[in-house]
């Protein structure tokens, strides 16, 4: 069964001054596990995606898991980071430049 979210459930990115703010509600991860077919199991009554059963235990493990260390100190989130910043600079963002260099 499809759980419903509110728009206030979803991911939520904000600017300020000084932080970029990443807010994820709690319905919208439950929402993208029951519901991600890359996750599905197959069992005896067929193909079925996981069922969140204790939210509060799932959401501790996503916050682990997004906050566990490779060897050299980054995290998935590192990753995210370094990935956005990489899109920003090859889609031409303003705000950036390279030093020349002379050969």
């Amino acid at each position: 069964m499809k759980t419903k979210i509110k728009n206030s459930d979803l991911v939520n990115v904000k600017m300020d001054k000084t932080h970029i703010i990443i807010k994820v509600g709690f319905p919208m991860l439950i929402h993208a596990t029951e519901n991600n077919d890359t996750l599905m199991n197959h069992n005896e009554d067929g193909w079925e995606c996981p069922k969140v059963i204790n939210k509060n235990k799932f959401m501790n493990a996503i916050f682990q898991a997004l906050i566990t260390e490779e060897e050299e100190g980054t995290t998935i989130v590192h990753t995210m980071l370094d990935q956005a910043i990489s899109l920003a600079i090859d889609d031409g963002c303003d705000g950036i430049e390279y030093k020349e260099t002379e050969f």
